[in-house]
């Protein structure tokens, strides 16, 4: 991936991420490997969330 992609990966998350907070959502980041790996640990800490 070039450090252009990679930028606007970034970019254009972080304005995703703006438009659902300033919708009141919050954000919950969990890895592909994390949800592989730990799936009920993941959905615990989404639950502790709620």
């Amino acid at each position: 991936m070039t450090f252009k992609l990679r930028h606007y990966i970034m970019v254009e998350d972080e304005r995703r991420e703006k438009v659902l907070s300033d919708m009141g959502l919050k954000i919950v980041r969990f890895g592909n490997d994390e949800v592989v790996r730990n799936l009920s640990a993941v959905v615990g800490k989404i639950r502790e969330q709620l």
